[in-house]
């Protein structure tokens, strides 16, 4: 095939694709929102998690314009699936009971969030991700709980947002 011939064949297919109605899925100009924000059925005890992935995922849509307090349009469900906790470093114990103790803890927050079909956009599932969060798990046991709900808080507001921009199509850096 000539040259001439190889880059007439390009033309036409340049033209010819997108007049074939064929569109991308999930683009950010897709027509979705306003949405209204609901919590799915909690599948982990945690309060605190749940409710940071609701204040971060409304928090991102009302950014772009796109949180709605009627309930007449999409619904935006955030699930958080799990929640778990992991030693990030073990330190030598010291004095009568020397037993290893956990230096840090790494909490990961699971979630997924589904948009609601519309007349203009389709249905639109995000999968699960996950956000992680290291805290210093030192001092007593009070200092230790209040430590794990701030890193809980921290981690579902990021997780919340990522959801968001998951569904709307925009690109997601991911964790580090």
């Amino acid at each position: 095939m000539s040259r001439a011939a190889r880059v007439a064949t390009v033309f036409a297919l340049s033209i010819a694709i997108p007049g074939c109605g064929y569109t991308l899925a999930n683009t950010p100009d897709a027509a979705l929102g306003p949405f209204v924000v609901r919590a799915a059925e909690a599948r982990t005890p945690d309060a605190v998690a749940i409710a940071a992935a609701i204040e971060g995922a409304q928090r991102e849509l009302a950014r772009g314009g796109l949180l709605s307090s009627s309930s007449d349009t999409a619904v935006l469900t955030i699930s958080v699936v799990r929640v778990d906790e992991r030693s990030e470093g073990i330190g030598a114990g010291s004095g009568a009971s020397a037993a290893p103790i956990a230096r840090g803890i790494r909490l990961t927050i699971v979630g997924r969030a589904t948009a609601t079909a519309t007349a203009r956009a389709a249905a639109r599932d995000t999968g699960e991700i996950q956000v992680a969060e290291v805290f210093a798990a030192s001092g007593g046991g009070a200092i230790g709980i209040l430590a794990r709900d701030e890193a809980a808080q921290r981690a579902g507001q990021r997780l919340g947002e990522r959801l968001v921009r998951r569904v709307l199509g925009d690109v997601d850096p991911g964790e580090p």
